[in-house]
């Protein structure tokens, strides 16, 4: 696919099926919607369209989350039991792995981790 065919503009129904398996092709490999839409130039639902029109397996809004597999996963797993277990909060953790609140605590679910009360505070030190 040539960049002029991802430009903006009317497509023709070949090229537009050309487009759709392109952007499936870079979506699959990681890229996101937005990035698709940087890419091309062409609209949020313009691409997301095109998406669903190659039959696009689409990640979910905590695809973030999703990424981490595998020994990445592990690793995000035991940092962040490790800094919970040692009195830092789930917000203190997030930040440390660069993750969203919602995903530093599904990791810490994953590990059968004993929450405490929601009312303390982080006693360690950072």
């Amino acid at each position: 696919m040539t960049e002029t065919q991802l430009e903006r503009g009317r497509l023709t129904s070949g090229e537009r099926l050309a487009v759709a398996a392109d952007l499936k092709t870079r979506y699959e490999a990681g890229a996101t919607v937005r990035q698709l839409v940087a890419e091309t130039g062409r609209a949020y639902g313009s691409v997301s369209a095109l998406l669903h029109l190659a039959d696009t397996q689409m990640r979910s809004a905590s695809w973030p989350l999703n990424a981490l597999t595998g020994d990445e996963r592990a690793a995000a797993r035991k940092t962040a039991v490790r800094m919970y277990e040692a009195g830092h909060t789930i917000r203190c953790a997030a930040e440390v792995l660069g993750r969203s609140w919602s995903c530093t605590r599904t990791l810490l679910i994953e590990a059968h981790t004993q929450f405490r009360s929601r009312n303390t505070r982080c006693t360690a030190q950072h």
